[in-house]
């Protein structure tokens, strides 16, 4: 009987009745047969190599025989500006498994153990220097002299909304620039500048779209059908507007967030251990997350379901089903952005084409043909929208308020997002790159646009 939440195992042998297993700490665990001790670990011992099982004896080398790890290639400092892609990666040998440990200004960052250390969206908060402690069982060595990452102001960009604008929301403030990050819900429109400010319009039952005093040093934002939310470069959360489900209510004590999002009535949190917190309505069980969900990468909320990316490029969903809007296709796999609509679901894959299941009413889970070299996705109420790594958009689905007709010429597109009948896109920041899921040693690392 294997011990349980036995992991990490990188070598088994096997005796008369008994099992070894050495860990990928260096570490030794056996179980059977103790008739001669042979399941008897000595106290204290580590730093194992590797194991062998006689008849009824075990063996451990210690420390010997493995060769200590040698970084061949060194994260290399970058200068970028607010809104553009950034990442460190590091190349090392040595006698396998090797661990990778990620540090800010000497800090371990939680969650960054692979050999590509993923930042996102650069914002001012994460300059500083970094760098990885590279281990195994032969000992541990420190990338020198450390990466320094330099993030400018940058110009930003400007903002273009088409579609509904019943109650204003598509008109863009005069004089919006230096935008760095999108957001659309069911009648409003939110903009990230890149000082950390955000401007919200144009629909404001309940305060929608009036941004709180305290909404400063933002770095993400996200919109739900009434409300809208910001995460800070603490790692906290803001949230404001319609409250009836209390969607806006954050639980008390949340930090070290790393990505957010709003569903219609509910809220969603991605943690640094990647681990999602939700709050607001939960009619349909959309936030509470399901057992076994982990290492997540992202998260997306629609009327009353929620769908998450997993770093092994697989998607979850949960929440309500009535149109199928969480049954993951069979086989989805090489996944690097979820979106999620009122009662359909899309992923973006690795190769640039996009998948959407669950409600097609207005033709939103079709897909046009040959549509490939997308970047980037996002979901309405009823249409879809993919941005090409040409900078030009594609929509489909529901056009009774023209979110789907792109305005003639666009171009130069960074990122884009879908409300309720409307579609916002982000015009001439820094060149979008498209979004990979890389496969190493180390395992699966999540590298956006």
């Amino acid at each position: 009987t294997i011990p349980a939440a036995l992991t990490g195992v990188t070598a088994i042998a096997a005796g008369e009745r008994f099992t070894m297993a050495l860990k990928n700490d260096g570490t030794v665990v056996v179980w059977g047969s103790n008739s001669n001790g042979q399941r008897i670990v000595p106290v204290g011992l580590s730093g194992v190599t590797a194991i062998a099982a006689g008849g009824l004896h075990s063996v451990a080398l210690v420390g010997t025989g493995a060769v200590l790890p040698t970084l061949t290639a060194q994260p290399v400092s970058q200068t970028v500006n607010v809104g553009q892609n950034v990442s460190f990666t590091v190349t090392a040998t040595g006698t396998a498994p090797l661990r990778y440990q990620w540090r800010r200004e000497g800090t371990n960052l939680t969650g960054a153990t692979g050999a590509i250390l993923s930042l996102g969206v650069a914002r001012a908060h994460q300059a500083g220097s970094y760098t990885v402690v590279v281990s195994n069982a032969a000992g541990a060595v420190t990338s020198a002299p450390p990466a320094v990452l330099t993030v400018n102001a940058g110009l930003g960009g400007t903002v273009v909304v088409w579609g509904d604008n019943s109650l204003g929301q598509t008109n863009v403030p005069a004089g919006l620039s230096g935008v760095t990050a999108i957001a659309a819900g069911g009648l409003h429109t939110v903009a990230l500048k890149n000082d950390g400010a955000v401007v919200a319009w144009e629909y404001n039952n309940a305060g929608i779209s009036t941004v709180p005093a305290s909404v400063t040093n933002v770095m993400a934002i996200a919109a739900g059908l009434n409300h809208s939310l910001a995460l800070k470069s603490n790692g906290t959360v803001t949230a404001w507007g319609d409250n009836g489900n209390s969607q806006r209510n954050v639980p008390a004590g949340l930090t070290n967030v790393t990505a957010i999002a709003g569903g219609d009535i509910h809220s969603l949190a991605l943690k640094s251990d990647g681990t999602v917190t939700g709050w607001g309505d939960n009619s349909f069980g959309q936030r509470t997350t399901p057992a076994g969900v982990n290492g997540v990468m992202a998260i997306e909320g629609g009327r009353h379901h929620t769908v998450a990316l997993q770093s092994d490029g697989t998607v979850v969903a949960w929440g309500r089903n009535l149109f199928g809007q969480t049954n993951v296709p069979a086989g989805l796999s090489g996944v690097v952005a979820v979106a999620a609509g009122r009662d359909h679901t899309a992923a973006l894959k690795s190769d640039g084409t996009v998948v959407v299941w669950g409600l097609n009413n207005a033709g939103q889970t079709n897909v046009p043909a040959g549509l490939t070299n997308v970047t980037a996705i996002a979901a309405g109420v009823s249409h879809m929208v993919a941005l090409k790594s040409d900078g030009t958009v594609v929509a489909w689905g529901e056009n009774g308020s023209g979110q789907s007709t792109v305005p003639a010429g666009l171009s130069g597109v960074t990122a884009i997002a879908a409300g309720g009948a409307h579609t916002v896109a982000l015009v001439g920041t820094a060149q979008s790159v498209a979004p990979t899921l890389t496969t190493t040693a180390a395992g699966n690392t999540l590298t956006l646009a």
